[in-house]
């Protein structure tokens, strides 16, 4: 893989990968369970690296990966230390996750 572009040192498509498999899940239960209590559906990234992907021990490694995972996918910003859904990640919840409705 080739290192000389800056936007994807670092990048491990098997990373991404791994951890797309689950972060939809994760994060439309989350977002739905937060607005229901009407809290912020923002995620700090560290913790949600804490909680659910404690395996990538380096917080920069992580961070950098689901920056490039909201650069691929449009239902997911990062903004600052903070990941969220988008509108576009609204309807893939509501299309994708069985069971998951938009009842906030």
């Amino acid at each position: 893989m080739s290192m000389a572009s800056d936007d994807n040192q670092g990048i491990d498509e098997g990373t991404l990968e791994k951890i797309w498999s689950t972060l939809p899940n994760l994060i439309c239960h989350r977002h739905r369970t937060m607005a229901r209590n009407q809290q912020s559906t923002d995620w700090n990234i560290e913790e949600l690296r804490s909680e659910f992907y404690s395996a990538y021990t380096d917080p920069t490694y992580f961070r950098r990966h689901i920056a490039e995972l909201a650069n691929r996918h449009p239902q997911l910003q990062v903004e600052g230390d903070v990941i969220r859904l988008t509108s576009d990640g609204l309807d893939y919840c509501e299309a994708n996750i069985p069971g998951w409705q938009r009842d906030f």
